[in-house]
């Protein structure tokens, strides 16, 4: 789509929708349509259509994934991958030939450049032996394990050919209203395939949760808590036997609380709701609780709970799911005891193994007595009453010490509420908004000021700890000319932090003279010094606004990351700084990427901001691919961040996507028209085709308000794209017209660049010119080939060194030459590389 027909707000909506619902398709959530068409159910059947014509999907995401280089080749010299079947936050599946036993397998491979080795081999080597701890027909087999050709670490697991369990769900919902009403016709059109078996659909649903519970207690049994039970971990197999799948985020059995950095605790919608809790602990009574949602989910056809993630997590957190017998009238009353009795909210009260959940499951198939009884109304109401503040508010005849417990019980429950609602909320906030340059710090667009401001002031309204987010919101209010607000923002923070730092620092934003704006009109000359962590992390954000990046490195120790989850965000914009410099270039990004990985492992999900550091440092890393994926996915999370915008952008260039580059960037650029880089990248996607013209016109036209900014930043940029017309125009030791005209209009440019303050022309373009000037073909492929060898994969570039080889080399250029091939050997080979120097 080109820009002149580019309606971005009806494209991002649509582009929007379209990420979510693949992301969570592939995710396997049985409910992605609902939750990708959340708040617009019109759009469901055609976002549904969408998804299921890949012809009519936008190039947003067809061109960004069409081809998989992998397929095709083989591993080890013995599995031969032969088509891409999904992928996850951590690997992508395959399925492969196993030439050496001569049968089908799948194979999960750890996403490219995602992280060091270190890493790679510590989360693969944590999900390879909890497979290989449990041996059990329910449970995935895993084969084999090694690294590949260039590094990657991949899995080898058994190849099941059927159907996933939320999918079954879904397709079924989908045919029918009630599960009473599936018969062995519906139950094969949504399975896709016929089982010998004519029991009934309810039947089925209770042997493949009593098959599941009986791999669980192996699993158990060996140590292993599967942590993420839910439908769309589920295959049943052709022969009608439910797996359990995906070992991803298990954990060993330990009674302990879990870790700052294992904190991935499972799917929302099927999670127990103990842990939510801040001392959660990893038990098996959690896959007991998620096996019988999977049966909840089998029964009713829908999952326990539905809504967005915050609205589930708050669900999760205050009350039951909705009674069985209410969406699902006529169930058996002993299958129904089994869900409630595996879902209680109190561990204590739940089947206390897998193995009692499957002998209460066999117990019922055998049509013998089982050891759950239903909850009658009274016990329903005492349950409801357990959660509900209005009816204990009205029992003040019960004893002092149940007050005291319940007070207890509900101020946790309700702080609770609001962490879910504020880490929902927080995920969204648009990455580093106030700490980019000064002039792109402000949003130009009244609607995207109001969607911030809307943001932070709900956030703000729910946060537990109000340091991070009233801060976020003073800044923002400063930045846009509210000193007031933001004055009254700092104030709250004093009294909340009850320091001399913090007091001394509100009465400097209180003396920010009327109309005033921006970080400079606070003057913080004369402030104490900070001598609590959360001082530290208040100073050191004011260094960072003010670009003292050693100021504000020294002050973030470990200590105020430990205090402050967010401080851990102003370390990676200071990492993103290094990676910008040279040598080491490509290590520094895989240490941002994995100290990336850590923090979201913290925290417990993915945010806008971690997404942005991601992206960026794949790109650093070369890793163009991975970079415009998670970049489309930091989009969906804040779809007016001119940051993502422009991360994903420069990965679909560098992919030589150009049109879908252009796309992206053109919204950054609306969003801030100050920012140099979207022009920028999409001035080179024009070079990049030889369109110069177009290239031009883009600095014609962004000139004079860039110019502002960068005074010297047009002339520069059009010498840059005139060298490459040059080039074009050059064939040989021949300086045809054309060149000759191209290389004069590029040294005024670069000498008017110079006069407005830049420089000069880098060394690059300087003897590019000079050696199209001096027809010396050897200075030009030298030229050339040392600028390729920053980066091999521009294949536009390769492409004009092949236009203007000559027959043979001198010593100089054939150096260069080989520095190349060293470069391409080591891109090919997944080698850490220290790039060459930035011109």
């Amino acid at each position: 789509m080109g820009n002149d027909t580019f309606d971005p707000d009806v494209h991002e909506l649509e582009a929007d929708r379209l990420s979510r619902a693949l992301d969570l398709r592939d995710a396997g959530h049985s409910d992605w349509l609902e939750q990708a068409c959340a708040g617009d159910p019109q759009a469901m059947d055609e976002v549904r259509a969408a998804v299921e014509s890949a012809d009519s999907l936008s190039p947003v995401f067809t061109s960004a994934f069409a081809t998989d280089t992998r397929v095709g080749a083989t591993i080890s010299d013995r599995y031969l991958i032969q088509r891409r079947l999904g992928s996850g936050a951590m690997g992508v599946v395959y399925e492969a030939e196993d030439r050496s036993l001569d049968r089908r397998v799948a194979i999960k491979i750890l996403r490219p450049g995602l992280m060091d080795q270190h890493r790679s081999v510590e989360r693969f080597d944590r999900e390879a032996r909890a497979m290989a701890a449990v041996v059990h027909p329910a449970v995935l087999a895993i084969h084999d394990r090694g690294r590949t050709d260039d590094g990657e670490a991949y899995l080898v697991m058994e190849l099941i050919a059927g159907q996933q369990l939320g999918a079954l769900v879904e397709g079924l919902s989908e045919i029918v209203e009630n599960s009473s009403e599936v018969d062995a016709n519906v139950l094969r059109r949504a399975l896709g395939f016929n089982l010998s078996s004519r029991d009934s659909y309810l039947r089925f649903a209770a042997r493949w949760v009593a098959q599941l519970a009986a791999g669980l207690t192996e699993a158990h049994g060996a140590g292993v808590v599967h942590r993420d039970v839910k439908p769309s971990n589920v295959l049943i197999r052709r022969d009608g036997r439910a797996v359990l799948v995906d070992f991803g985020i298990a954990h060993l059995v330990d009674g302990v609380p879990l870790t700052a950095g294992d904190t991935s605790i499972g799917t929302p919608a099927f999670m127990a709701p103990e842990l939510l809790a801040s001392d959660r602990r990893v038990t098996p009574l959690s896959d007991v609780y998620g096996l019988a949602a999977v049966l909840y989910c089998l029964l009713a056809l829908r999952p326990p709970y539905v809504g967005t993630p915050h609205e589930v997590l708050l669900a999760v957190a205050t009350r039951s799911p909705i009674p069985l017998a209410r969406l699902a009238p006529g169930l058996p009353r002993d299958l129904v005891a089994i869900v409630e009795k595996g879902m209680s909210r109190r561990p204590a009260q739940r089947y206390a193994s897998a193995a009692e959940l499957e002998r209460d499951l066999r117990a019922f198939l055998d049509h013998r007595p089982v050891v759950a009884r239903p909850v009658g109304p009274l016990r329903r109401a005492l349950r409801r009453a357990r959660h509900s503040k209005i009816a204990w508010g009205a029992g003040g005849a019960l004893a002092l010490v149940a007050a005291v417990l319940l007070t207890t019980t509900l101020r946790a429950s309700y702080l609770a509420q609001r962490q879910a609602t504020w880490l929902e909320l927080s995920r969204h906030f648009p990455p580093n908004f106030t700490i980019l340059n000064p002039e792109n710090r402000v949003y130009v667009h009244e609607s995207d000021r109001a969607a911030v401001a809307q943001l932070l002031d709900r956030a703000a309204a729910v946060c537990v700890d109000p340091l991070p987010t009233l801060l976020l919101r003073a800044f923002f209010r400063l930045d846009h000319g509210d000193n007031v607000g933001a004055a009254q923002d700092m104030a709250a923070i004093a009294r909340h932090e009850n320091t001399d730092f913090a007091r001394k620092l509100a009465e400097a934003y209180a003396r920010v003279a009327p109309g005033a704006a921006g970080s400079d009109a606070v003057d913080l000359t004369g402030l104490p010094e900070p001598r609590t962590a959360r001082d530290r992390y208040l100073r050191a954000y004011h260094h960072l606004r003010a670009f003292e990046d050693p100021q504000a490195e020294a002050l973030l120790d470990v200590e105020v990351v430990a205090a402050i989850p967010d401080a851990q965000g102003l370390l990676f914009a200071l990492q993103v700084l290094d990676a910008y410099q040279p040598p080491e270039r490509h290590q520094r990004a895989l240490e941002l990427h994995g100290a990336v990985l850590d923090y979201e492992d913290r925290i417990g999900t993915r945010t806008a901001t971690s997404a942005h550091y991601v992206s960026y440092a794949l790109g650093f890393a070369n890793a163009y691919a991975s970079a415009l994926e998670v970049g489309l996915e930091s989009i969906e999370l804040a779809p007016r961040s001119h940051v993502n915008r422009t991360n994903a952008g420069w990965a679909a260039f560098a992919l030589g996507e150009h049109d879908l580059a252009r796309e992206l960037l053109a919204v950054a650029a609306d969003i801030r028209p100050n920012d140099v880089k979207p022009v920028e990248t999409t001035i080179w996607t024009y070079v990049a085709e030889g369109d110069f013209d177009a290239a031009l016109a883009v600095i014609d036209a962004r000139g004079p308000m860039l110019d502002r900014v960068l005074p010297w930043w047009g002339e520069d940029l059009a010498g840059a794209v005139e060298s490459y017309q040059a080039l074009a125009h050059t064939h040989g030791a021949e300086k045809s017209p054309l060149a000759a005209a191209a290389v004069a209009r590029a040294r005024e440019h670069f000498e008017r660049a110079r006069a407005l303050g830049n420089g000069g022309p880098a060394t690059y373009f300087q003897q590019v010119l000079d050696a199209i000037d001096e027809a010396d073909s050897q200075a030009l492929i030298k030229a050339l080939a040392v600028e390729c060898s920053r980066d091999p994969r521009r294949l536009w570039l390769l492409r004009l060194l092949q236009q203007h080889f000559p027959e043979q080399l001198d010593t100089e250029p054939s150096e260069s030459l080989r520095l190349l091939l060293q470069s391409i050997d080591r891109e090919l080979t997944g080698a850490r590389v220290v790039p060459h120097s930035e011109r």
